[in-house]
């Protein structure tokens, strides 16, 4: 014999499992290495940089949804760290690196973190600084959400010389890409001053409540028959006993 909330508990159920899902997107930044040649050994002077300036860091995560939101933001090296029932935001940004990962757990949600540090520096003269990082984007998204990775290096020498290098996740529903990225800068007859700049970004938003998924739809079916059944078993008993001497 049915019982009717016992059946439903299973419905509300299957639908929960098929309601569980996360949008997630990650960004790194890693082994950041600058190697100098010297263009012009005559000069008596070795080939090297400097760093005479503190680096402009911004790091930000938050989570958000139609009631309630969670922000946070630093000035500094190291990681910030956000989660609730909503989702998750990380980004770390290092002297050599950045990071920045989301995950957005329910529908209406959106989760954000994005990590950038500029670095001045100061270039000895005819020298050449050769640069490389490695960039690596993911995402795995519900059809209809809106999420995204970008990874991204610039730089500059006397606002003459300029490098750019991007690396973005594409429209699919996943996603794993990653890239070495090379440049290079050359100093003058003198002192060449310049700028380092990294960037990590991660967004995730789930702006639907996601479709049950085949085995979902198939346990909702079963419940809503088992449903149907005993109601009828109901009606039937009821017309019996009416029509019984």
């Amino acid at each position: 014999m049915f019982n009717r909330n016992s059946v439903l508990a299973a419905l509300f159920c299957a639908l929960a499992m098929g309601n569980v899902f996360a949008s997630s997107a990650r960004a790194d930044i890693t082994g950041f290495k600058i190697e100098l040649i010297d263009m012009d050994a005559s000069d008596g002077i070795a080939p090297a940089i400097a760093f005479p300036y503190d680096p402009w860091v911004q790091a930000f995560i938050g989570i958000y949804n139609r009631s309630d939101y969670y922000e946070e933001y630093s000035g500094y090296y190291g990681t910030l760290h956000g989660a609730n029932g909503t989702g998750i935001a990380i980004t770390a940004v290092l002297p050599d690196s950045g990071s920045s990962r989301v995950q957005a757990f329910t529908a209406d949600s959106l989760a954000y973190s994005s990590g950038s540090q500029t670095m001045p520096f100061v270039l000895t003269p005819n020298t050449l600084a050769l640069f490389g990082v490695e960039f690596a984007v993911g995402m795995d998204r519900e059809a209809g959400d809106t999420t995204y990775a970008i990874a991204s290096l610039e730089a500059d020498l006397m606002g003459e010389q300029r490098f750019s290098g991007r690396l973005r996740t594409g429209d699919g529903l996943h996603e794993d890409a990653s890239r070495l990225f090379y440049g290079e800068l050359l100093s003058g007859a003198g002192e060449g001053e310049g700028s380092f700049r990294l960037d990590t970004v991660a967004s995730a938003l789930n702006a639907v409540a996601p479709v049950p998924e085949p085995g979902s739809w198939t346990m909702l079916t079963a419940g809503l028959a088992a449903l149907g059944g005993a109601q009828w078993c109901r009606r039937r008993a009821r017309e019996c006993e009416k029509n019984q001497p």
